[in-house]
């Protein structure tokens, strides 16, 4: 029997930066071993730096983790004080796409709440499924780039 998610911790191969005045782009991915369930979650540890960071935009790119012809269950992407400050309530199954789907704060339908948003402190930021699942899949390459600009501690 393959077990739910649960809660997993992504790996940051490209891990973030900070420097008055500069854009950078950090990345974490997860590669999925086991059933997606709603309310699994993946936590990206500290994919915002110190220093205070204002989030221009957030990439997900996800194999279709609900694989039915009308999928049901969706993502959040927010932090520890609010888990859908980024990317909020977007179904699995927004884009054409057979094989990856790929969601971006500045163009998906109702994930701009957390474009512009500032971050003070080093910040974990917590991906969530949500919603109800249809047909669940099991495995998969979840990636995520959050590409934000350097404004110091306002």
């Amino acid at each position: 029997r393959i077990m739910a998610l649960g809660a997993v911790t992504a790996t940051i191969p490209v891990a973030s930066k900070w420097q008055a005045g500069q854009q950078f782009t950090a990345y974490g991915y997860y590669t999925v071993g086991g059933a997606v369930a709603v309310s699994d979650t993946i936590t990206f540890t500290n994919l915002i730096p110190a220093g205070g960071v204002q989030i221009i935009s957030a990439r997900l790119m996800t194999p279709k983790l609900d694989t039915h012809a009308t999928p049901t269950a969706t993502w959040d992407l927010g932090d520890a004080s609010d888990d859908d400050r980024l990317i909020n309530d977007v179904s699995m199954g927004w884009d054409d796409e057979t094989t990856h789907v790929i969601y971006d704060s500045n163009r998906t339908p109702s994930a701009t709440v957390g474009v512009g948003y500032t971050y003070t402190a080093a910040t974990s930021l917590v991906l969530t499924i949500g919603g109800t699942m249809a047909t669940a899949a099991s495995t998969g390459h979840i990636a995520l780039w959050v590409t934000y600009y350097c404004v110091g501690n306002v």
